[in-house]
């Protein structure tokens, strides 16, 4: 196996690698482009002797290449182990629900005892399953039609019988609790699933024994009925363990099932642009409870409309809405570097900026705060329109989040933005 190792948003040097490699490469970068739902692939090739990485990292192999992408998260020192750890789990808390275009998984039997990330999904699925199962078990009623010789209680009739209760034909139709349902056949699959993948034998014995809690037979489970499981509210304790259950079938099964001919990819990657986006909502939506105000992932509201034939209307969908009353904050999640550095400034791109004053004009705010990833020279930076849109002038101001930090503080970080905005100083008595 051929290792290439690489940081995200960055380049990689490809002099002298051979035609086999190169195709690799490609192949890796339309695969996880199309896992994704990437608008590009994340491998982009800018001359024969190098290529850019994406804002995606992973550990990804093909035929006898692997690609190993690590984190570039800003910061003045490189990454330990602790802090990937960190990153690893923080994503895959905020993802559930939109795992499908965060993550990549697919059982490798490549990586090493160091494989950070498989760990670190194992231990997360154990431990979600091992809470829920501590709440209830998944049963369910099912209906059971026996032939029976005996008639047991008592029996009303208004008429005679038309026949002896004891004839061949008769049968009794009752209900009863069972655990032979898809929830428990999906995660039976998911244990044994990851217990292939796990070099660590503590993780592989754990999984093992829990599997022994489910049924297991798997003859419900198909990727239509996969695709379309809806958990009851009395077992809201395994919505988050089965989201990921679901997503590692489908993304598992759902080659196979489709057809998908040529070499898979094997390993993991995180899409990093929508990890921050869920970890920007996860803890936004946190600050908006302790705050007593409302928070809306993706809102999605009409901007512009065509009289023509074709479905040409615009949508404004910023990541996170804030609204208290009437009054709505507007807030977006870049996963870019902003700097103060004389050398090496960086401020929000025109693109960011307008799309910030669109969300304003579509849901009559009057500010609005990019969320940018904390660095050493993130500056403190707000912008006033110098013309007044709707009669009143838009602000745009950034703040920087550590994602690496401990949750309080993230969550601090939120609150303190928000509380400063004009939607909560306006109903402050």
């Amino acid at each position: 196996m051929n290792d290439y190792i690489a940081q995200e948003n960055s380049y990689l040097n490809i002099a002298g690698l051979d035609h086999e490699t190169i195709n690799d490469l490609i192949t890796i970068g339309t695969q996880i482009k199309e896992n994704l739902g990437l608008m590009a692939s994340p491998i982009q090739f800018v001359s024969g002797s190098r290529v850019y990485i994406g804002s995606i990292i992973g550990n990804l192999s093909i035929n006898q290449t692997r690609l190993i992408i690590t984190p570039k998260i800003a910061s003045t020192t490189a990454l330990g182990v602790k802090e990937v750890k960190t990153l690893y789990d923080r994503t895959l808390r905020c993802s559930i629900g939109n795992m499908s275009s965060t993550i990549y998984f697919a059982k490798n039997s490549v990586t090493d005892d160091n494989d950070i990330f498989s760990d670190i999904l194992a231990n997360f699925f154990i431990t979600s399953l091992t809470s829920a199962l501590r709440g209830s078990k998944i049963l369910q009623y099912e209906e059971r039609t026996e032939k029976t010789s005996v008639i047991k209680g008592r029996i009303l009739v208004g008429k005679q019988l038309s026949q002896p209760a004891i004839d061949e034909k008769t049968w009794c139709k009752y209900k009863r609790m069972s655990d032979n349902n898809i929830y428990n056949q999906l995660l039976f699959w998911a244990c044994r699933y990851l217990s292939e993948s796990m070099h660590n034998f503590d993780l592989k014995r754990r999984l093992l024994v829990l599997s022994k809690e489910f049924v297991q037979s798997t003859s419900l489970l198909s990727i239509f009925s996969v695709k379309n499981i809806r958990m009851t509210r009395q077992f809201a304790e395994y919505i988050e363990v089965l989201a990921l259950a679901k997503d590692l079938y489908l993304g598992a099964n759902g080659k196979k099932e489709n057809g998908v001919t040529g070499n898979q990819i094997c390993g993991y990657a995180i899409n990093m642009e929508r990890a921050f986006e869920n970890i920007v909502c996860t803890y936004a939506q946190k600050a908006s409870v302790k705050l007593g105000v409302v928070h809306k992932g993706q809102a999605s509201i009409r901007f512009a409309t065509t009289n023509g034939a074709y479905d040409y209307e615009y949508d404004i969908r910023p990541d996170d809405l804030i609204s208290n009353n009437q009054n709505h904050l507007v807030m977006d999640a870049k996963y870019k570097v902003l700097s103060s550095d004389n050398k090496y400034k960086r401020k929000p791109v025109r693109e960011d900026f307008y799309q910030m004053i669109s969300s304003c004009i579509a849901y009559n705010s009057s500010e609005a705060i990019l969320v940018y990833p904390l660095s050493s020279n993130f500056p403190a930076q707000a912008w006033e329109t110098v013309q007044t849109v709707n009669g009143k002038k838009i602000v745009v101001r950034t703040i920087g989040i550590d994602i690496l930090g401990e949750e309080s503080v993230v969550v601090q970080t939120l609150e303190t933005a928000i509380r400063e905005s004009y939607i909560y100083q306006e109903n402050v008595v």
